[in-house]
């Protein structure tokens, strides 16, 4: 009897020894070859949208939709759209369809079906199979909070301690429709806490925010709320937009504390992960780039960026970005090279005729020049276009010209476009788009941007103000200041 379940007992272990060859084998083979391919198909109903794309779009604040990776993009042809596309690892990205961003997760080897209808008015997105939970989600949480986040501005004057109340009470609701989601459906522990953090930084973000513009809040309220967030902030691992916005909100209220950038700069460097401290370093360089009135007068500014831009090292995801506003930053005081203006060409609106930069700024020579970078796809380029016949009024009066030139591909919209918002004088298009050498020697990451070259097309300010009633006053006083300088120079 001993012999027989002796017997027995090694066939039981050769069984299991089996089974533990063959789950490595398995485990080998399913990790060598992963599927990277990522296949979501739709089914379209809503009349509305004529296309689905993703797209890569980094958390960097003052980008826009000029800086988006398109990854891939698919027309609308008898109600489907086939969206297929590579990762390497799992990642989040953009999905669009027309009036509609959301973001989603993204794991190699995903294979869903999803469907866009039309409910009162709004394109409402559902998908579909294994693992549709974790892309339905983002969605839902944009179609019951988003809207009521668009009410969330706190204006000068405003209640700071019911605004507060308002933000808690969207916060605990928010927190406990991803809870009862995570304990029903079946999502990762990782993108659960993922979420939850988003909503965190999303209240943070509001909050610090009227911080910074409230003169009443309660001072002890105010303590213990930033430091929750530098605390969490300490520890984070993660880089999202919420948590980019929430760290411009904290930059913008730590700044009208007067605590300085080299103080700003030591509070970050006390954060352990090296991704994270660099993309905290990242956007305070660009937003506070994109907020000196002149980036040569700022020797704090300066002294930062060449603090960082040498930690972060070129091995950095976010190297690029900071090496961009490093170009950006020391770009102003001198003149645009001769190859860019030689090799970047235009075409005229009306006569369709194509001039070098380089002939243009002969046929203005002497002249200051204001030049506006828009596209005819821009919302506000086009509500700028529409408000900016004072500023042209007063920019010529100080002997500047309007240059408008546009990065758009399609010259029929930009030709509508120009005869629509009554801005056809000065009109031009580079015939590189967004590749052209010029938009690519000024980084032009967003539009609309505006740019001041005094009389000898020396570069002055590379974020001038907008050309629009309420900021006219303000282009007049920097344009004024631009002369003045120069003229004290010489």
């Amino acid at each position: 009897m001993r012999r027989f379940f002796t017997e027995i007992l090694e066939v039981v272990l050769s069984i299991m020894s089996l089974k533990k060859i063959l789950f490595f084998i398995l485990t080998f083979v399913s990790i060598e070859g992963a599927c990277t391919e990522v296949k979501l198909v739709g089914n379209i109903t809503d009349p509305r949208v004529k296309y689905a794309r993703i797209v890569s779009f980094p958390p960097v604040y003052g980008l826009t939709p000029i800086s988006e990776k398109l990854v891939v993009r698919s027309e609308v042809r008898n109600q489907k759209v086939y969206l297929k596309f590579n990762v390497d690892s799992s990642t989040w990205l953009q999905f669009k369809i027309s009036g509609l961003t959301t973001e989603i997760f993204v794991v190699p080897g995903d294979s869903l079906d999803f469907s866009v209808v039309s409910v009162k008015g709004r394109s409402v997105v559902r998908f579909s199979g294994n693992k549709s939970d974790r892309y339905n989600l983002p969605f839902l949480l944009q179609e019951k909070f988003v809207m009521k986040e668009r009410t969330f501005k706190f204006n000068e004057g405003d209640s700071f301690i019911l605004y507060c109340n308002k933000i808690d009470r969207w916060y605990s609701s928010k927190v406990a429709f991803i809870e009862h989601f995570y304990e029903t459906k079946e999502i990762p522990e990782k993108f659960y806490q993922y979420q939850l953090r988003e909503a965190f930084y999303q209240k943070v973000f509001y909050i610090l925010d009227a911080l910074a513009k409230s003169n009443e809040a309660n001072v002890d309220f105010n303590k213990i709320f930033v430091d929750q967030f530098e605390q969490q902030m300490l520890a984070e691992s993660y880089c999202s937009r919420s948590f980019m916005l929430a760290l411009v909100s904290y930059y913008t209220l730590l700044e009208k504390r007067q605590l300085g950038l080299d103080n700003i700069y030591l509070k970050i460097n006390s954060v352990e992960n090296k991704h994270v401290r660099d993309f905290m370093q990242l956007n305070m360089l660009s937003l506070f780039i994109k907020k000196s009135e002149n980036l040569t007068n700022s020797n704090e500014l300066r002294k930062n960026l060449l603090r960082i831009r040498k930690e972060i090292g070129k091995e950095s995801t976010w190297f690029k970005f900071v090496d961009s506003f490093y170009n950006d930053f020391f770009l102003v005081g001198n003149l645009i090279p001769l190859d860019v203006l030689k090799k970047t060409q235009l075409v005229k609106l009306n006569t369709k005729s194509v001039i070098s930069l380089f002939d243009l700024f002969v046929l203005n020579k002497n002249k200051g020049l204001y030049i506006d970078f828009w596209a005819s796809w821009c919302a506000p380029c086009r509500n700028d276009n529409l408000l900016s016949s004072e500023s042209r009024r007063s920019l010529q009066n100080e002997s500047y010209v309007y240059i408008s030139i546009s990065v758009d591909n399609n010259l029929k919209n930009w030709e509508r476009a120009c005869f629509e918002d009554g801005v056809t004088s000065n009109q031009y298009v580079l015939t590189d788009g967004t590749q052209s050498p010029l938009t690519k020697y000024f980084n032009i990451r967003e539009i609309p941007r505006y740019l001041i070259l005094d009389n000898e097309h020396v570069v002055r300010d590379l974020n001038a103000p907008r050309p629009i009633p309420d900021q006219n006053n303000k282009l007049i006083n920097r344009i004024r200041e631009v002369s003045r300088r120069k003229q004290n120079s010489n």
